[in-house]
């Protein structure tokens, strides 16, 4: 008697529950354009690895998850902070240049607080009432808990603004530093896709944001939150057609 093995079909199709965030990917970069064939072409088991699509930025983000998470893992929990880091929100146009001014000011904010590591992303909300984008930067930080090396909340404040450029100060806040209380709870929200929800215009924004910062640096990961002992990675927007 012959056997036919079947692949499941949740692994030779693209997700249900993705399905409608990318009809709305397709709708903003146009079904038929080099990009959008790309992306009607993914599948679990052959994925195309556009940096636009849904289904690869979500694994994508598990693939990062699970990188920081080892890393992290071997670090004392009590060194451990989650910080977010913001500036005012800006326009599409001026979008790429504060994301690169944001990411040059987070590592200056780490490098003269003497962090041991950190991993840091860029991301870009869109604010719909205001016709703008929040820009802010999370990162998962290991640093001193105790001792000459400690550094206090408004430490952290200060030298945020202190490094990022006046004219992008944000109106109240800046930065907030806290403990991590639930490791891979954090490391899910910092490697979360740009795509968490379907609402309506959301990937066309979402869309806007990634293809204006095309091709530039949006995540770092360094010293103790890099693998193999301080080995530096980092992760740029590939360009989309």
């Amino acid at each position: 008697m012959s056997m036919s093995l079947t692949m499941p079909s949740q692994y030779v199709t693209y997700p249900g529950k993705l399905e409608p965030i990318r009809a709305g990917v397709l709708e903003a970069l146009g079904r038929d354009s080099q990009e959008g064939r790309k992306i009607q072409s993914c599948r679990y088991k052959s994925r195309c690895h556009s940096t636009l699509c849904p289904l690869c930025l979500r694994q994508r983000g598990y693939e990062m998850k699970d990188r920081i998470m080892q890393a992290a893992s071997q670090v004392a929990g009590a060194r451990l902070r989650f910080g977010t880091f913001v500036a005012r929100d800006v326009s599409l146009d001026s979008l790429r240049e504060t994301g690169r001014e944001l990411m040059q000011a987070v590592g200056r904010v780490f490098k003269t607080l003497k962090v041991d590591g950190y991993a840091g992303r860029l991301e870009a909300s869109f604010e719909e009432w205001r016709d703008e984008y929040h820009v802010h930067v999370h990162a998962l930080i290991d640093s001193p808990s105790g001792g000459r090396g400690f550094i206090p909340r408004d430490a952290w404040r200060d030298e945020w603004l202190g490094s990022l450029p006046a004219h992008l100060h944000p109106v109240e806040g800046g930065a907030q530093v806290t403990p991590v209380r639930d490791l891979e709870a954090t490391c899910n929200y910092l490697t979360k896709s740009p795509f968490s929800e379907h609402v309506r215009d959301h990937e066309k924004r979402v869309v806007e944001a990634l293809l204006a910062c095309k091709g530039m640096q949006r995540t770092i990961i360094r010293g103790s939150m890099a693998e193999r002992g301080g080995v530096t990675h980092s992760v740029q927007s590939g360009k989309a057609a």
